[in-house]
């Protein structure tokens, strides 16, 4: 069952980060509140899966720093548009 929500995991933070990667020579608003926007659900995905005890501590951390870093260059893209 862990590995199944690994796999998830991976697979979202992939889809995300793809999503992100294809942005980078864009400097438009509305992509980067749609990349804000597939974070969010991310997030609120993890904390389901982390209350109902389906997701290890450790690697919900280590998925919070990365979705913490892709807010931070968001919001210093958004400071140098």
């Amino acid at each position: 069952m862990l590995n199944d929500v690994a796999g998830e995991i991976r697979r979202l933070l992939l889809t995300t980060r793809a999503k992100f990667a294809a942005t980078l020579p864009l400097t438009g608003q509305i992509r980067l509140s749609e990349i804000e926007e597939e974070l969010d659900t991310l997030s609120g995905w993890l904390l389901e899966r982390f209350l109902y005890e389906k997701i290890a501590p450790d690697r919900i951390n280590g998925v919070a720093v990365i979705i913490s870093h892709i807010r931070l260059v968001i919001e210093r893209r958004r400071k140098a548009a």
